[in-house]
């Protein structure tokens, strides 16, 4: 890597993607990627400006008040595919390995699988993931912690920026429902097929970030 110096993660990055830089979108399209979310009761930093004249700068009547705690949150899993995608798992407490296999593995990953054959399940080398999937289905290894090529991490996005704030956990879990099945398809094959682009822009920055960890437009 013309001799700098680069972290661990950027080179297993870079090396992952000289091994499928020849990929093109029919070889993404049999890939199913899944992740989890979290989302939170009120989905932005809740900031409001008003303008006020200088004598009215302690009117309560022209002041938001706002929670600056941390705010409920809940997790959700989902996987999607060029074609389709699963339902949207809401995640009550904490993602065990155990729980992943009891709610998430064995009821939707299997089932989904079996129903789409030919396709490859993603997961990342998180232990979480890893329990059992690798035994059940066929797979493709991503390195963990790596949103950059990362197709539904977009997905989780175009949902933030649909919800409104909610009342409550149980208001948040059916605006995520309402949600996820209105996402077009067409927006998550748009997401497949920058694929390749990903994969170009990650060997030209070494394994490091690229735009896409931070943005995408569809």
């Amino acid at each position: 890597m013309n001799g700098c110096r680069y972290s661990a993660f950027d080179l297993c990055n870079w090396q992952w993607c000289r091994a499928h830089s020849h990929w093109d979108v029919t070889d993404w399209s049999r890939i199913v990627f899944s992740d989890e979310s979290r989302f939170e009761l009120s989905p932005d930093d809740q900031r409001r400006r008003v303008w006020r004249r200088p004598e009215q700068w302690c009117d309560t009547n022209l002041t938001v008040f706002r929670q600056t705690g941390r705010q409920p949150e809940m997790m959700v899993w989902s996987a999607i595919s060029f074609h389709s995608r699963t339902p949207l798992v809401v995640i009550r407490r904490n993602l065990t390995p155990q729980r992943y296999i009891d709610e998430v593995l064995r009821p939707v990953v299997l089932p989904f699988m079996s129903r789409h054959s030919g396709l490859t399940f993603q997961q990342d080398n998180a232990r979480l993931h890893t329990a059992h999937v690798s035994t059940a289905c066929r797979t493709l290894p991503w390195p963990a912690r790596w949103p950059d090529l990362f197709p539904i991490e977009h997905v989780w996005s175009i949902m933030g920026r649909a919800l409104q704030p909610a009342r409550d956990v149980d208001d948040l879990t059916c605006q995520l429902d309402r949600i996820w099945p209105d996402i077009p398809q067409e927006d998550i094959r748009n997401l497949y097929q920058s694929m390749p682009s990903r994969i170009t822009a990650c060997i030209r920055a070494r394994g490091g970030q690229t735009r896409y960890c931070f943005s995408f437009t569809l």
